[in-house]
Parts: C-alpha cells; structure tokens; sequence
C-alpha cells in the first residue's frame, strides 16, 4: 500500500467519485479498476453508487478486463467490505478460469483473498485451476501471498489438493522467517482448518517462531495459533509448557469472546491428549498448566455456546424417526452432564452418540473431515464416549426407510460391545 502524505479532502473524494458515476457509460476496465483500487487503498467509502455503477459497467466489459484488472477490481470490492452482486463476481471468476495461466501470483492471491472476504465461493472449477497454477509457480509467490491461498482456500472450506498444501509447508517451513506473525498464523490456521498435517518441519519451526516472535502477536492471532497447534498435535509437551507459560502474561481482557471460545477449545484438546483410552487420564495434562484466568473466563463463555441449541436439521430429524421406528430411546441435542458439549443424539443409559455430520462438517469439494469435526469428535471420545457418525453423503445414498433401518443397526452394533442402547 502506498504512502500518502495528506490523504485528499473529502470534498474531492465525494466529486471524484460523482464525475465517475457520469463517466461510467464510457469507462474502460483500466478506469474501472485504478479508480475502485484508489478508494479501497485510501480506506474510504465511495458510496452505494459509484460502487454499484463500477460493479454494473465491470460485467458490461468483462471481456476487455486483464488479468491485474480482474484482481484490483475485487480485492477493492472485499477491502471497502461492499458485495458488488453476484453477477460480477461470477463473470469475474470465469475470467480467473479461463485464462488462469496469464494471472501472476499475486493477482491470484488477492483474488482468492477477496472471494473469501466477501464469503462468496466462485465454484470448485476457479478454485482447482487457481490451486493447479499456484503449484506451478509456488517458488515465486511471497510469504503474503502463499499465505492469503491458504487462509482463502480454507476459509472457503476448499480442500485445493495434498500437492499444493505439502509443497505450501515446505516453502513456509524455508522461509518461515519472511512470514510476519499474521501470516504464519493464517498458514497454519488453514492446515487445521483443512484438517491437512504439513511436514514436521514446519510444525515445529512454527511453535518456535511463536516463542521467538511472542511479542509480536496480537490476541486473535495467539488464540488462532494455539487453536491450530492443538487440532494438528504439532507440539511435544515441553513446547507447549513455554507456550502456555507466555499466554499466562496475555491480559485475558484482550481476548474477545470468539478468542476465548477458541482457548476453552484449546484446553480441552490439551486435557484429551492426557486421556487418550475410555476417559481415562493416561499421564500428566498439560492442561493443568492453562492459564487459571483465562480457564474461568473461556468456560463461561464456552458453556453459553453449548446453551445455545439452534433447530434440528431435516437429515437430523429423519435420522431420529428411524431410530424411533428401530425401537431405539434416545434424546436429540442432548447436553452432557458436565455441561460441555451438545451431542446431536444420545443413546439412552449408555455413552454411545450419533453425530449427524451435514456438508458443513467436510470441505466444501470433497468428504474430508474439518479440523473442527475431528477435533470434536477427539473430545468426546477421550471423556468415555463412544461416537458415531453418520455423513450425509452416506445417509443420502440409502433408499427407502429398511436400508436407512439397516445402516443406523450395523452403526450401533458396532458400539453394543460397549455400550447396549435402551429399547422401548
């Protein structure tokens, strides 16, 4: 971002952006995208107007914009935060498609930075021929830019592939000093988020980087950290001991709610590495070594999460009619007795739990488990719960009631050595 010494008067940024809307009908893409740009790296707001305008004449031109045009012209739309409709951003991702190999690497970076800004998926096709050039030309991308590929690509919930992700840890593993703390926090948030595990190299130089650079660290990027290093167990105890004994000095004030749900989540994966078989504590937990403070603080905040349930979903609600015409006594969304969790269903008498895995437990291409499921899932079985899931894409290819009947008995059966649910 360039630096300016004065920012412009209001009164020419208001009749600038006016004389823009005029000249609209004649506008070229250069116009278009230099002028969005402008007002996106100056952080001022230009109005509905001109912003809508732009997004109009944009589709109109489509076919005469260049690959850096294409780019400029959506990460000003994600910067000043403003949905130019999704026409553009269609149009604008047939282009990225299309001519893929003439986009250089930060011009796919800012384009797939600002489609997940604007939390809009451009379509598996943009997405796995972005993925495709980035592995080709991954050696010339800077720190930023493989950063802001990864954190699109997961915060799209898009599984771009083993090849890019492990050849992306690799760079960043060399590199990791090029990254600042933002960056290094976003790589590895997108690893856990894709529930994908980088090379070892990187896994430690991270956590070491975390120490060496503590200062640096914002709350939300410690709490992202932390929460990555934790689904990805990429820490051996002593590491996280130094670790836990610098979030101890993080004013628990600094965290907002999202961060303190996050470090509770922190905390119990910890505790779950302790107590690895049936619940039981196995060795020493490194949770005991959680900061007491911010322990207090991310419960309470964690339990009012479990507190509120939302409506069951219509795969839910199918699943719980054929265990009901099973014979099958069970309690839908039900919260455990140490008030952590929420289990979709609950076999009665027994620790046994159905989880209804919807489209939003796996990345949005592909049946890959989140970090967020496994990370779940890891919880409850290491409090003595026997889990099961059931994936939507496996309940959606049953057909008719006696094969959905069939499927949820072989599930339980696999648990009735442990647990026997209660029949009517």
């Amino acid at each position: 971002m360039p630096s300016w010494g004065t920012p412009p008067p209001e009164s020419l940024l208001a009749a600038a952006a006016h004389q823009m809307v005029i000249d609209f009908p004649k506008s070229v893409p250069q116009d278009i995208s230099n002028t969005l740009w402008a007002y996106a790296t100056l952080r001022h707001y230009p109005g509905s107007e001109l912003l809508n305008g732009a997004a109009k004449q944009a589709v109109f031109t489509i076919q005469r914009f260049k690959p850096q045009e294409v780019a400029n012209t959506l990460w000003s739309y994600a910067t000043l935060g403003h949905d130019p409709n999704n026409l553009l951003l269609d149009a604008m991702a047939a282009q990225m498609a299309e001519r893929i190999q003439l986009f250089r690497p930060q011009a796919i970076s800012n384009s797939l930075w600002a489609y997940a800004k604007l939390g809009y998926n451009p379509g598996r096709e943009v997405l796995d021929v972005t993925a495709q050039r980035a592995v080709q030309s991954l050696p010339q991308y800077t720190s930023q830019e493989i950063a802001n590929t990864l954190w699109a690509l997961a915060t799209l919930e898009h599984h771009p592939g083993v090849q890019l992700l492990d050849a992306s840890a690799v760079q960043t593993a060399r590199r990791i000093e090029q990254f600042s703390p933002q960056d290094i926090t976003n790589s590895l948030w997108a690893y856990a988020k894709l529930f994908h595990y980088p090379c070892n190299d990187l896994l430690q130089s991270a956590a070491m980087y975390c120490l060496r650079h503590w200062h640096r660290f914002k709350p939300q990027e410690v709490a992202n950290m932390f929460w990555a290093l934790a689904i990805l167990k990429a820490c051996p105890p002593d590491t996280w001991r130094l670790l836990l004994d610098k979030l101890g000095n993080v004013p628990v004030a600094s965290f907002d709610d999202a961060d303190r749900h996050q470090m509770y989540q922190v905390y119990l994966l910890l505790d779950s590495a302790a107590r690895p078989v049936g619940g039981r504590t196995a060795g020493p937990s490194l949770a005991a070594s959680f900061p007491p403070v911010l322990l207090e603080s991310a419960l309470t905040v964690w339990k009012a999460s479990v507190r509120q349930t939302g409506r069951i979903s219509k795969l839910h609600e199918e699943v719980s009619q054929v265990l009901w015409s099973l014979g099958v006594v069970h309690t839908n969304e039900h919260i455990t007795p140490d008030g952590l969790f929420c289990v979709d269903i609950a076999m009665q008498d027994s620790k046994v739990v159905l989880e209804v895995d919807g489209p939003s437990h796996f990345s949005a291409n592909s049946h890959r488990p989140l970090g967020r499921t496994v990370g779940r899932r890891c919880m409850l079985e290491s409090r003595g719960y026997l889990v099961r899931s059931i994936p939507f894409y496996e309940w959606n290819s049953l057909e008719g009631v006696e094969q959905q009947k069939a499927y949820l008995f072989r599930l339980l059966a696999s648990a009735y050595a442990f647990s026997r649910p209660t029949l009517a």
